[in-house]
């Protein structure tokens, strides 16, 4: 259909599901949280025992909360709009935040700030400064890394893999 007629904006807004402000939406989604916690195995390892969790679960879990309207890009844009600054949080750091009240760091900063710590805690050859640097740059893209990546990966299977 084709229209001669003059529009005229009257409204723009951003939608949260059921919720109709940013902060309503936050809460909704840290009240998901507290109230699935023991039913939704990965939501648990997440927040008790992220380094347990599988790509598997991962991928899981985001399903789970996307069928929810919990999405991490709706999660991420209400904390824009709710603190006037950009971050880009990943899931596991979003359900620390609203489970237990972390700080919320971007996951870059996350694999920054862990990645320095371990550099400043040990003397590493180049070598292993390489390995870590592959591993920072992997973890830059992905929320999950454990032993099955490392023989799959191409870019540590090409460098022996897990061995």
């Amino acid at each position: 259909m084709i229209s001669d007629k003059e529009d005229t904006l009257i409204e723009c807004s951003r939608g949260y599901g059921e919720a109709e402000k940013p902060e309503d939406y936050l809460d909704a989604f840290s009240e998901y949280i507290r109230t699935h916690m023991n039913e939704i195995v990965a939501l648990n390892i997440a927040y008790t025992r992220p380094k347990d969790l599988t790509r598997d679960a991962l991928k899981t879990l985001r399903l789970t909360l996307d069928r929810e309207y919990l999405t991490t890009q709706q999660l991420n844009t209400a904390i824009t709009e709710l603190t006037n600054e950009e971050i880009v949080a990943d899931i596991i750091s979003l359900i620390c935040r609203y489970a237990i009240g972390s700080a919320l760091l971007s996951h870059e900063a996350r694999i920054c700030r862990a990645v320095d710590k371990l550099k400043k805690a040990y003397n590493f050859s180049k070598q292993e400064l390489s390995w870590i640097g592959r591993m920072e740059k992997y973890l830059m893209e992905e929320s999950v890394l454990n032993v099955q990546v490392f023989d799959g990966d191409g870019r540590f299977k090409s460098n022996g893999g897990f061995a």
